[in-house]
């Protein structure tokens, strides 16, 4: 309930301050499981996806913040998922593959922090593991312009044009075990090419507007 009280008050208040431009909402399946990953220039970006997307979304979030009763109750009221030493831990990863048995929807961040301007950090390799481990499909999202809205530091956002383009699911094969490696290797830098070709795209829209 809570979860859906924060979106609508999300909903309303960035349509008020920010001018969103969304492409490909139809590509977020409506009732199957799905691993989102999207790059990180803001700490906005989760409450952004929150918004826009109708379904319940789970995420992974530094395990510090889970540590007070209070935040703890509320970070997992809204679908977060502990995860300490900045890695993927056993106990979140077990907590993630049952929330997708149950076909929810995953947001994975998997350049690992939050990363503003237009680079691109190396992309990890847990949201692939995932994916081919339960034949999950991958939803690739690339926000541009959310950390000039919100710049680290800062708590509010100030008004500003926000891009943000879902692109159709992917659905990773599963490959012959002497060439897993390999193939994994290749699936992590076509996804991450994606996600730079798109960038430097909405980086021109933004310019030009």
């Amino acid at each position: 309930m809570l979860y859906w009280i924060i979106r609508k008050i999300l909903k309303i208040y960035f349509f008020i301050i920010l001018d969103v431009l969304i492409q490909g909402l139809e590509n977020i399946p409506e009732d199957d499981r799905a691993i989102l990953i999207a790059n990180h220039p803001s700490t906005m970006d989760t409450f952004l996806i929150m918004s826009i997307i109708k379904r319940k979304i789970y995420t992974f979030g530094n395990a510090n913040f889970f540590n007070k009763p209070l935040n703890r109750r509320f970070l997992r009221a809204l679908g977060g998922i502990p995860v300490k030493n900045d890695k993927f831990n056993r106990s979140s990863l077990i907590e993630a593959e049952q929330l997708l048995h149950q076909k929810n929807l995953i947001l994975i961040f998997p350049e690992g922090r939050v990363n503003p301007g237009n680079s691109l950090l190396p992309l990890r390799n847990s949201f692939i593991k995932i994916s081919t481990k339960l034949r999950t499909p991958i939803v690739p999202i690339v926000i541009s312009g959310s950390d000039n809205s919100l710049k680290l530091g800062r708590f509010f956002p100030r008004p500003s044009k926000i891009f943000i383009k879902i692109f159709k699911p992917v659905q990773l094969s599963i490959p012959k075990r002497q060439k897993a490696n390999e193939h994994l290797q290749k699936v992590r830098q076509n996804i991450r090419n994606i996600f730079i070709n798109e960038i430097n795209t909405m980086k021109i829209l933004q310019e030009a507007k």
